[in-house]
């Protein structure tokens, strides 16, 4: 039934990335960066194209359909900025440049970010951060930024959540339950019965509407607590 097909597509979708990564192992990757400008333009161009005529799944307008295939541009756009903005901030005119660093990134990973906001996709777009938060590190920007961004996330963190739609807030709960859980079990013994007890009530009223399966999250924590970061 509807199981085999999507087994038929996932095996597609791995043959063909199979034949990319092959296909780039024979591409010098110096090659590849100066034509790194060309899969950046395109994958605006997709993106700009799912906000006209996309399809609308799980609350986000992030999906196209081009022959048999339903695709997610936004998933291209994350290694094309990447590979797009690594050639740029190498090259000779910017290496010793005055300007700093977090402009030039800030430049090229707005226009993707913008568009995938307007999905809106906030998964996808935080994905995109870490690559060109390390980028820009690794080109100058100072740790003092760097905190200074950390900080502000914390703080501004409640009053985002608060913003986002009901489906984008039982993602963020099902990976906040687990660890909630064992930090109120590890703090009962040094509090008091009724302080514990309100924790526990909140606990219960913060996560009852929660509609997601946890077992993913669950895995996942399990996984990363057995193996470690490695």
């Amino acid at each position: 039934g509807g199981y085999a097909t999507k087994w038929l597509k996932q095996l597609l979708w791995i043959m063909g990335g199979v034949i990319i990564f092959l296909t780039c192992t024979l591409i010098d990757y110096r090659k590849l960066g100066q034509q790194s400008w060309i899969l950046y333009t395109l994958e605006l161009i997709l993106l700009v194209w799912v906000l006209t005529s996309g399809k609308t799944i799980n609350g986000a307008q992030s999906w196209i359909r081009i022959g048999g295939l339903t695709i997610q541009p936004s998933e291209f756009a994350k290694p094309a900025t990447l590979l797009f903005m690594a050639w740029a901030v190498t090259r000779p005119g910017w290496r010793n440049s005055v300007v700093p660093p977090w402009l030039l990134t800030g430049l090229i990973l707005a226009p993707p970010l913008v568009l995938v906001l307007l999905q809106p996709d906030m998964g996808t777009l935080l994905a995109f951060l870490p690559f060109s938060f390390c980028i820009a590190f690794i080109k100058g920007l100072r740790w003092r930024w760097i905190f200074l961004t950390l900080f502000i996330g914390i703080v501004c963190a409640p009053i985002l959540f608060t913003h986002l739609k009901p489906h984008q807030q039982d993602r963020i709960k099902v990976f906040l339950e687990a660890p909630s859980t064992s930090l109120i079990a590890a703090a009962t013994p040094f509090v008091s019965p009724e302080q514990a007890k309100k924790w526990n009530e909140a606990h219960e009223v913060f996560f009852k509407s929660k509609k997601i399966d946890t077992w993913n999250a669950e895995q996942s924590l399990l996984s990363g607590g057995s193996g470690g970061p490695s």
